[in-house]
């Protein structure tokens, strides 16, 4: 009802004024008619090409904008012929009004003279599209003709099939405006339909070649090279994370998007998401201060790395986040009691659901697609149905969903399920390392099979590129560091090209490890470690937003 309401709203301030913020009168532009005044011995028609005015089968009258501009037509009816324009108009077949105040045009039709005359009008038809005569006698979409009394003016009208566009008359009439034939002579008019030209898919996803990464940051002791994806908020922001090799002790730096320090926490085991301006997450810490029980710190982080809010959680240690797209994020315990909670960008609670009650064999875990929806999965009936896979929705609101039968059975028990967001709304499903599904947001039915270019890449993972209207295909983590070629897909699985991003020659020659992702504004982040005691970050900003 939201659009109703605004644009009733609308239409009351259009019509009675609105105020400015300085408490002011605004200027509403003034409103004037155009009226139609028939007149002559005969009969006949007068009509706009916009439709406002069609006299007098219907409305002779019309009240706009001024500046409004309106092209009129004229019509005889049969034995009558039109005699001219008048008033605001003076043209002889068409007629064009400036609305600049109050107007009238006034149109004579007189009747014709008994000649006993006709004369041939014929119509050619170029492409995919229908013309029309007024007074009738034509209407065809290929060829055809009519006869017409000699003092009769015939208006035409051409109206293109779907997927076609008229492109302009020729012979009697030229242009692609308005066609009134006068029919003294015998007459040949031709339209011309063309095609329209398909949509380019590509043409807001394509990309020039990154080149060097204009970026590098370096994070030295770390474990086995263990050099977490780098991540970035909607700013550019970068959140960089590196394992010492003890305990829960990972060291986070935050830097702006050319690369300067801005916080480091050391000893800090985050788990963050990107939002739209910093990151939220969770850290595992003591959260009792009189005992040394560890739980999860639910935490918010400013785009400088500033700690903004935070909330201890006395969820168990099997806990999961998930970014949700409309901001904040949503956390799901895996251990019993099941929940799931919703938080927005501060911290504040915006749902709580328990799963216990339908959960008995356990959960693949969840995930929110762009549309603000959560789906939650869960482990088949083990004895009645094996090898399945049961979900249900959560709306943003936290209305609960009936539980349903999304996927399954499988040959094999599936050790994981992993889900993506699709553009626009709903979820990829990815069954172990192959691509099996999607699921329309909010549906109850079983999945559909996965689009053929996504099932044909097994083991890869989305993210979305140019501020979500498009896929980018990242590859698995690898060895030795080759280059990370990343592919770019329409919601249509048109290919629209690929992106090579690889370490500095300088880098290249001793990385271990090779990570590719991509940040919420479209930055991509190579990840590696080198010499097994440092891990180096290489980014290219913003380059898919």
């Amino acid at each position: 009802m939201r659009p109703l309401v605004a644009a009733t709203i609308a239409a009351f301030v259009s019509a009675c004024g609105s105020t400015a913020p300085d408490g002011s009168a605004s200027q509403v532009a003034p409103r004037y008619t155009l009226t139609i005044a028939l007149g002559g011995s005969g009969s006949g028609n007068v009509r706009s090409t916009d439709g406002a005015i069609d006299c007098p089968a219907s409305r002779c009258a019309a009240t706009t904008q001024a500046g409004t501009r309106y092209t009129l037509v004229a019509a005889a009816a049969p034995g009558s012929h039109f005699s001219g324009w008048g008033n605001a108009c003076s043209a002889s077949v068409a007629c064009e009004v400036l609305l600049s105040g109050d107007q009238t045009v006034s149109a004579s039709f007189d009747k014709d003279r008994s000649t006993g005359t006709t004369h041939e009008l014929r119509i050619s038809v170029n492409g995919a599209g229908t013309v029309t005569s007024q007074p009738g006698g034509i209407d065809c979409a290929r060829s055809c003709a009519a006869s017409f009394d000699a003092a009769a003016t015939v208006a035409l009208t051409a109206v293109p099939t779907s997927g076609f566009i008229f492109a302009g008359w020729g012979g009697a009439c030229s242009g692609a405006g308005p066609c009134a034939v006068s029919m003294d002579v015998d007459r040949q008019v031709w339209a011309t339909f063309q095609a329209t030209p398909p949509k380019d898919e590509c043409a807001n996803l394509r990309f020039s070649p990154p080149g060097a990464a204009p970026g590098r940051h370096e994070i030295g002791q770390v474990h086995s090279g263990l050099c977490l994806a780098g991540l970035s908020d909607g700013h550019g922001t970068l959140a960089l994370q590196a394992w010492s090799g003890k305990d829960n002790d990972f060291t986070v730096h935050f830097l702006g998007p050319g690369g300067e320090l801005r916080k480091a926490y050391p000893q800090a085991d985050l788990i963050l998401t990107e939002q739209l301006a910093g990151f939220e997450g969770m850290s595992l810490e003591r959260v009792d201060p009189d005992s040394y029980t560890l739980g999860w710190m639910l935490r918010t982080y400013d785009m400088d790395g500033q700690q903004l809010a935070q909330i201890p959680t006395k969820l168990a240690d099997h806990l999961i986040i998930h970014a949700d797209p409309l901001g904040g994020m949503m956390t799901q315990n895996l251990a019993s009691p099941a929940e799931l909670r919703s938080y927005d960008e501060q911290l504040q609670l915006r749902w709580h659901v328990s799963l216990s009650a339908g959960d008995p064999w356990g959960s693949y875990g969840s995930a929110v697609d762009r549309a603000g929806n959560t789906l939650v999965l869960f482990v088949g009936d083990m004895f009645a149905a094996p090898n399945t896979v049961d979900a249900m929705w959560i709306d943003h609101d936290g209305r609960v969903g009936p539980k349903f039968r999304v996927a399954g059975p499988f040959p094999t028990f599936p050790s994981q399920v992993l889900l993506t967001q699709r553009v626009g709304s709903g979820l990829f499903v990815r069954i172990d390392s192959q691509w099996k599904g999607q699921i329309e947001s909010r549906s109850t039915s079983a999945m559909s099979p996965a689009p053929t270019w996504l099932e044909a890449r097994p083991g890869t993972t989305l993210h979305m590129v140019r501020n979500g209207r498009g896929y980018g295909v990242l590859p698995e983590a690898t060895e030795f560091c080759p280059p990370m070629v990343v592919e770019i897909f329409a919601p249509t699985g048109a290919a629209c090209g690929t992106a090579t991003f690889q370490p500095s020659a300088s880098s290249s020659r001793s990385c271990k490890f090779d990570k590719v992702s991509i940040g919420y504004d479209g930055t991509v982040m190579l990840s590696y470690g080198m010499d097994s005691s440092q891990c180096v970050w290489e980014w290219w900003p913003g380059v898919l937003g």
